[in-house]
């Protein structure tokens, strides 16, 4: 089984401005007070519209271009914001996590080891950042929600309203 995931995660109401599900950008809220964007194509269109950049500049290592770290930057002088990217499957794949906060970068972090310990690795770092709290029973990345959805469509899905088979079909 699989899983990825690529985007932004920080306070709730930080994202408000791209909650547009007209224009198929995903804002999910999380738990513990947080929400989640979407780092896909529909948010490097907006941004493109928006007249933050070049949406198609982009490091195909981290998939974040220069439009995501202008406006991540932007957003982090407001609160601590971490961006996240997952991809797993059939036991290997990578994490990758970057942590931005007024305006500076404090955590840029990646494993691409199988087998990592539950409470470790780059997500949970920057989520610990940026105080997401665990339990006994959860580590960092489960109490906050993130196991919710495996694959992005469904983010997607509950975020627009859109069925998950039409993600990428405008």
């Amino acid at each position: 089984m699989g899983y990825t995931l690529h985007g932004f995660i920080a306070k709730s109401g930080t994202f408000g401005k791209f909650r547009q599900p007209e224009a198929r950008v995903s804002v999910v809220e999380l738990n513990q007070g947080f929400d989640l964007l979407l780092n896909d194509v529909y948010l490097g269109q907006l941004l493109e519209a928006s007249g933050y950049g070049d949406a198609d500049s982009q490091d195909s290592e981290w998939l974040l271009g220069d439009i995501l770290i202008e406006m991540t930057t932007e957003l982090s002088n407001e609160t601590a914001i971490a961006y996240i990217n997952a991809d797993f499957f059939g036991g290997s794949g990578y994490q990758q996590a970057i942590v931005w906060e007024n305006g500076q970068q404090i955590l840029k972090s990646e494993t691409k080891i199988s087998s990592i310990p539950k409470s470790f690795g780059p997500i949970n770092e920057a989520l610990r950042i940026l105080g997401v709290k665990r339990d006994d029973q959860l580590d960092e990345f489960q109490a906050v929600g993130l196991s919710r959805y495996r694959q992005m469509e469904r983010w997607f899905e509950e975020a627009t309203g859109i069925d998950f088979r039409d993600y990428l079909n405008q």
